[in-house]
């Protein structure tokens, strides 16, 4: 097991819930390396998210990554890209209407044309993740 998160709403049951984990591990067996363990954070990154008090966001890091991100020039490369975009869907509101255009050009034995509906519709995904709410949970 990489990662194990562990969140509850008050001080004191975080510590009881994370003592029943704790025990629980041992009873199976299972080890923790303590340079890795971190305790008590107000936010973490886990899997493309970064979890805070406030709520969820997207890692500026993914987001940094996909902002770096050129023009699809082929199928392959628009399917990256889509790719990047449906793993952070949640954070982008109409997304299967926005992306409706570059979609089409992934449909079978649909000739490759970058044409203005798909670069406003490329530019807006990539405008709207830069700027991302913050998810309340």
């Amino acid at each position: 097991i990489d990662d194990i998160l562990i969140h509850a709403p008050s001080k004191e049951e975080l510590e009881a819930t994370t003592i029943v984990v704790l025990k629980r591990l041992r009873n199976a067996g299972m080890t923790l390396n303590p340079d890795k363990c971190v305790f008590k954070q107000k936010s973490v990154t886990f899997l493309g998210h970064i979890l805070t008090g406030e709520g969820l966001k997207p890692d500026p890091l993914k987001i940094e990554a996909i902002k770096r991100i050129k023009v699809p020039t082929n199928v392959k490369e628009l399917q990256r890209f889509l790719g990047c975009v449906t793993y952070l869907s949640k954070f982008i509101p109409n997304v299967s209407e926005i992306s409706h255009s570059l979609r089409q050009l992934l449909e079978h034995q649909t000739e490759w044309y970058w044409s203005h509906n798909q670069d406003e519709a490329f530019n807006e995904l990539k405008e709207i993740l830069q700027n991302a709410p913050v998810l309340r949970y």
